[in-house]
């Protein structure tokens, strides 16, 4: 887990020099939601769930769920994917595009639970 937060942070300051070269920078809610990132790709949920105290409340809710269906709480992440699936409905524009994502892993957790009917239907909508 260091090795990961060393190199991530290594990784993290390269990228920043380069983006304020050209103007760019990242937030400190920015860096946390790649690292919560980093985490759940590394299987280290409870980590990633610490994370995510400080991310929006859009990547809360994402990442969260996904935290949760790994861990096998399905209920837990089903009630996140579904605010996250609403957060996005109550945005303007492109973030609409993101909505699939919500519908793949809310479908992916129904399945787990054997609601193969809600399932099925949010999986059309992805």
């Amino acid at each position: 887990e260091e090795q990961l937060k060393n190199a991530y942070s290594m990784a993290l300051t390269a990228n920043q020099n380069r983006l304020y070269r050209y103007g760019f920078s990242l937030s400190k809610e920015d860096v946390k939601e790649r690292l919560a990132l980093l985490y759940v790709k590394s299987g280290l949920y409870n980590q990633a769930l610490e994370l995510t105290k400080d991310c929006s409340l859009l990547s809360q809710h994402y990442i969260q769920g996904i935290c949760y269906f790994e861990k096998r709480l399905y209920k837990k992440a089903i009630i996140k994917f579904k605010k996250y699936i609403k957060s996005i409905k109550d945005l303007q524009g492109q973030q609409k595009e993101i909505l699939s994502f919500g519908y793949f892993n809310l479908g992916l957790t129904y399945l787990k639970i054997k609601k193969n009917a809600a399932a099925k239907m949010m999986l059309k909508r992805a």
